[in-house]
């Protein structure tokens, strides 16, 4: 895989859903893996990433107090993603999946420590950030609460490895721009696929499921760990 497919790979994954696991992948490697619905890599990270955001933070109404909690729920998951990632070394891969919904189902248990019955409006803002695709391909509950048929996964997952060019051999790394337009043309060609397999009744409760719309979205992140933070300012780390 091309260094600049590697990276904007990582640039979907943080900006709107991880990706499903590739069965062809080595166990440690799944695509997306960083923020990890699918992958192996810093699942807390990914809900404190949330948590922080200012919008997010008006719209589950979270106090003070909740607010407080924050530092020491973001040491406790990180120490866990850290734990989790040496675990998932060599580990087979018809077990990566169970474990990985056991670790996201720990971080949820933690989050909801703090949050209350404010975390399933939490719930709803993530699956809305992640987006109807990336939750009936990667999200068990997501896809037995739709009815997600074997035929209808078949169809996204091959949607899912058909929607991004795979580069030439040697190819040059091309601008920031065209990056941004291959990304958007991926999620378009997602989207167009999500919607055609899916029936209107597992569409109406895909609405019912997400709640009342948002209308802001998580904040860039550039290949590299570079982006934005939330409230808009840039991050530090350099681009890859």
């Amino acid at each position: 895989m091309g260094r600049y497919l590697a990276a904007a790979l990582c640039v979907l994954a943080a900006g709107s859903a991880t990706f499903a696991q590739d069965e062809k992948q080595p166990p440690g490697r799944g695509r997306g893996g960083q923020f990890g619905r699918g992958g192996f890599g810093p699942i807390g990270a990914s809900y404190i990433r949330d948590l922080e955001m200012k919008e997010v933070q008006e719209d589950v109404k979270m106090t003070d107090a909740e607010k407080g909690k924050l530092p020491a729920l973001k040491e406790t998951l990180t120490e866990g993603d850290k734990k989790f990632a040496e675990e998932m070394q060599g580990v087979a891969r018809e077990e990566r999946m169970e474990k990985t919904n056991a670790r996201r189902a720990e971080v949820e248990k933690q989050v909801k420590e703090v949050l209350g019955d404010q975390f399933a409006r939490f719930h709803q803002i993530r699956l809305q950030f992640d987006g109807l695709f990336a939750a009936v391909t990667q999200d068990k509950e997501v896809q037995e609460g739709l009815k997600i048929t074997e035929d209808q996964r078949a169809e996204l997952q091959e949607a899912m490895r058909n929607s991004f060019p795979r580069p030439e051999p040697g190819a040059e790394r091309p601008s920031p721009e065209k990056m941004r337009e291959m990304m958007e043309e991926m999620q378009k060609k997602r989207a167009e696929a999500v919607e055609k397999v899916l029936t209107a009744d597992q569409k109406k409760k895909w609405e019912e499921m997400i709640g009342a719309k948002v209308t802001y979205k998580r904040p860039p992140m550039q290949p590299g760990g570079g982006g934005r933070r939330p409230g808009g300012k840039k991050n530090d780390a350099p681009p890859a």
